[in-house]
């Protein structure tokens, strides 16, 4: 038969009206790298069902899918398109962010899965001469009897408005160079009934993945508790763990698992023992069982959460919580670790986490906001406490801090008279929260010791800033026993520490160095030196940054705190700079004058961190701070 005569038998040929989903199970086979090699079965995904049957219908034209990594999301469209080269035949695009990843995909991805599934082999012209004649096939336009599919990468603008496509598809969008995807959506609206699949990760609040998903009605899984029904999504919040009390469980956090952590070492061994999900209404915990997560992934609908969007456009979201092959135990690991990262400056690993684990845009909130409408949502009803009128006190009224967990930092100013700024903040048991107990200004030396009593302060845990008059300072300190502290523009610092014997390099936002006290007199270079404590600029502001704006902290101001504090620790914000070599890198820069407030905040930050009293968990293999760590050096 020839060919004009098999494209006319295929064209009269009647069409399977299975929904996607039953023709793959009974048609596509998935490679042996797959964790489910073999024939697919949608139980391995049961989420994905309500994806597959939207494609069918021709009121939608747009569908955008916007999930954690490796859960099911690229493996689901190339079916989808072998599913429409087979049944529903048109031109079709296939877009990679890059063309020699688009061609790895055809080569180790789609012709192997095209020619291992029957209905689709059968219509590849490479099989009009025989096998040999494969090599014919151009990697970026497979010829069918029935249509073409173009692979290209987003890099490749010409190829991108050449052609008018019925399916479009998209992957990894957020890598798409500038300018690409508005080229090539345009290559469907030749088409009634044309077809734009959209999925990825995202990267960024606003960026094309994320905005695809809030064009459309926005549907997220919801299961049922299989104890009281409830429905609900899947949130990080909820994934708790458990403990043994009066013979039965009771959630509880991570860290309060009894062996979880200790000295700051995590055993998550023992830790994934424990791991529960905790239904949102009634409690019930449930384990990461082969049952649980089965029930998890199909016993649920997708509920829109934006119903108003246009009929035209659908949208999905899930996280790696929902499929069962991934378990709890590697996202908790993962967002411990995250923890750690951001509490010594680095926030990469926390991005990733959101991004990548949890399927969600990151949101940059270290930026300055104007008019402060961030920092409503730190408002706690509560009043900053006033000294006692006898002796002068002030009596901290918050039952959970310690007054070990109280920090007490100055900012030294010479205008208009020596004064130092002040700001003191409370750290709660658990580390999670903290509460802003006072802040203004006081006189040098004596007065701002005599404040420090009242206040209840330990000294260890009193700190100034050395930047300025550091001579003065140095004395001060000596006098109190406070910490000078002085900020450097160093991402992080390096330390060498033991551990079971062996010398291990951990980082931190940072250092012990050494200062002259007698700088600038007589004696310098004659008496014993100081410590001198060095933190990293931008890590630290990293790190108070998220703070404020409650990614990683309950960080509390009382709701009628001064505007001339709101200003101060407002007073820089966050900037993407490039060099000269196209490097990109954050740097903070100041948008007012005073930042005093701002820089207390962000001592006090790094001091609780030094004293192991802010985060989820504890700085791992941490010196005391009254250690010599070898870095630093001496302040000449």
């Amino acid at each position: 038969m020839g060919l004009l005569a098999e494209v006319f038998a295929e064209c009269l040929k009647p069409i399977d009206r299975s929904p996607p989903h039953e023709w793959a199970e009974a048609h596509v086979n998935v490679d042996k790298n797959s964790p489910f090699p073999g024939p697919w079965r949608l139980a391995n995904s049961p989420f994905v069902k309500e994806l597959m049957e939207v494609f069918t219908d021709n009121s939608v034209r747009n569908i955008a899918a916007m999930t954690s990594a490796q859960s099911s999301k690229t493996l689901t469209i190339m079916i989808l398109l072998e599913w429409a080269i087979a049944n529903d035949p048109g031109p079709a695009m296939w877009v990679q962010a890059a063309a020699d990843s688009a061609m790895a995909d055809v080569q180790e991805r789609l012709l192997p899965m095209f020619e291992d599934c029957a209905p689709v082999a059968r219509l590849l012209l490479s099989h009009e001469g025989g096998e040999k004649s494969r090599h014919k096939v151009k990697l970026s336009q497979i010829g069918f009897k029935t249509m073409t599919l173009f692979v290209t990468g987003s890099n490749s603008p010409s190829k991108l408005k050449s052609k008018p496509i019925r399916w479009l598809f998209l992957d990894e969008v957020t890598e798409y160079p500038k300018g690409a995807l508005e080229s090539v959506t345009k290559r469907v609206r030749s088409f009634w009934n044309s077809r734009r699949v959209t999925i990825s990760t995202p990267k960024k609040e606003k960026d094309a993945m994320h905005v695809a998903f809030l064009e459309g009605d926005q549907r997220e899984w919801h299961f049922a508790c299989p104890c009281c029904g409830h429905e609900q999504p899947l949130k990080l919040p909820q994934l708790r763990a458990c403990r043994v009390s009066g013979g039965k469980e009771e959630a509880c956090d991570w860290r309060d698992v009894p062996g979880a952590v200790s000295g700051g070492v995590w055993d998550f061994d023992v830790l994934a023992k424990a791991i529960r999900y905790e239904c949102v209404a009634c409690g019930h915990l449930m384990a990461d069982e082969p049952k649980v997560r089965q029930h998890i992934a199909s016993a649920g609908r997708w509920i829109p959460m934006n119903p108003k969007a246009s009929k035209k456009n659908v949208s999905f979201h899930w996280n790696a919580m929902l499929p069962p092959i991934v378990k709890w135990r590697e996202i908790v690991e993962e967002k411990i670790l995250a923890d750690r990262a951001l509490r010594l400056g680095d926030v990469e690993p926390l991005m990733e986490f959101i991004n990548q684990t949890l399927g969600e845009p990151w949101e940059d909130r270290l930026r300055e906001i104007e008019d402060f409408e961030f920092l409503e949502d730190r408002k706690t009803e509560y009043s900053l406490p006033e000294p006692d009128g006898k002796d002068g006190a002030y009596q901290i009224e918050w039952d959970d801090f310690e007054t070990d967990s109280l920090f007490l930092a100055f900012d030294v100013q010479e205008v208009p008279h020596y004064h130092y700024r002040f700001v003191c903040r409370a750290f709660a048991k658990d580390r999670r929260s903290s509460r802003l107990v006072a802040f203004g200004q006081v006189g040098p030396e004596e007065a701002a010791e005599a404040l420090r009593i009242a206040l209840g302060v330990p000294t260890r845990n009193t700190v100034i800033d050395s930047a300025h008059d550091a001579a003065r300072v140095y004395k001060a300190c000596l006098k109190y026993k406070w910490k000078a502290m002085r900020g450097d523009d160093r991402d992080g610092f390096s330390s060498s520490v033991e551990v079971d014997g062996e010398k291990k390099t951990v980082r931190r936002v940072w250092a012990l160095s050494h200062a002259d006290p007698a700088i600038g007199t007589s004696l310098q270079g004659k008496v014993r030196p100081i410590k001198l404590y060095l933190w990293s600029n931008p890590g630290v502001k990293d790190v108070v940054g998220l703070a404020m704006t409650g990614v990683e902290q309950d960080w509390q101001i009382p709701a009628d705190v001064g505007r001339e504090y709101l200003r101060q620790i407002t007073a820089e914000k966050r900037e993407q700079e490039v060099d000269a070599r196209g490097r990109e890198r954050w740097i903070w820069r100041r948008v007012r004058r005073d930042n005093h407030y701002f820089d207390c905040e962000c001592m006090i930050m790094v001091s609780a961190i030094m004293a192991k009293k802010v985060g989820r968990i504890e700085e791992e293999h941490a010196e005391a701070p009254d250690a010599d760590p070898a870095a630093g050096g001496k302040d000449a």
